[in-house]
């Protein structure tokens, strides 16, 4: 029996050893660093810089129920309260620190009272900064805040199209109302960034996509303004209400 058990051992030992050879020489080649294959990803670190811009698209939905009681009350259709937003945007990476500005335009709505009708429109821009609470190497999610100025504008035109001589004779056959306010945002943003190319001098170029989830608030400044001067007495629409956008661009990471 002992003789068997001695044997089986060596029998073991003459197996293993092969192994064990192998792997302390792939050990050796891996402190070495010959069979690495350089890393080419873009790699979100610390100090790192650079800066991001893009198109984007979202849905926004806004207080219109002041506006749509007066709407209504004077014949016209009331208008929905979500509007289809398109717009550009961008910001600069400072290390964990976001900064930067977008532009965002409505999509046209129409309404009408059967001898006119009127079209909502306009639009905002804000200031943003934010900070990067979590990262990889292909994503960064960061809270943001930012401030800007937005105006709504409705447009009341005739909806019979008039001779050259009728408008002449009643240019009065429409008008514009706009409505100016500050805006207050905040928002959860996550972009991704998946590399486009490598410079090899430590720029990296990213393809970006991203989703912004948020909440504007809005006070207004002034009040509504025709093409002849204050309009006073008008209701009070806002632009306070969450939305939803995506984003798609390009940018350049420098670290």
């Amino acid at each position: 029996m002992k003789r068997c058990i001695a044997a089986a051992c060596l029998l073991v030992l003459m197996m293993t050893t092969p192994a064990l050879a192998g792997d302390i020489s792939l050990g050796a080649e891996a402190d070495t660093g010959e069979n690495q294959a350089p890393n080419t990803d873009i790699q979100f670190v610390k100090n790192q810089h650079g800066a991001v811009f893009y198109l984007m698209l979202g849905n926004n939905s806004f207080d219109l129920d002041s506006l749509n009681s007066r709407l209504s009350a004077n014949g016209y259709s009331t208008l929905d309260k979500n509007f289809v937003m398109f717009g550009v945007g961008g910001h600069a990476v400072m290390d964990n620190w976001i900064a930067g500005g977008e532009i965002h335009w409505m999509n046209q709505q129409r309404t009408s009272s059967g001898a006119y009708n009127l079209y909502a429109n306009g639009g905002y821009f804000l200031v943003n900064a934010g900070y990067v609470v979590r990262r990889s190497d292909n994503y960064m999610i960061y809270p943001m805040a930012g401030i800007g100025l937005g105006t709504f504008s409705l447009n009341i035109q005739s909806a019979t199209s008039p001779t050259f001589e009728q408008t002449l004779a009643d240019p009065k056959r429409g008008t514009q109302l706009t409505y100016t306010s500050a805006i207050f945002n905040i928002a959860l943003a996550a972009d991704g960034l998946a590399p486009v190319f490598h410079t090899g001098n430590g720029i990296h170029v990213p393809f970006t996509f991203g989703f912004r989830a948020g909440y504007l608030f809005s006070t207004p400044i002034g009040g509504w303004q025709s093409l002849e001067g204050d309009a006073s007495g008008g209701p009070t629409p806002s632009f306070s209400g969450p939305y939803l956008q995506i984003i798609i661009g390009l940018g350049f990471m420098v670290g």
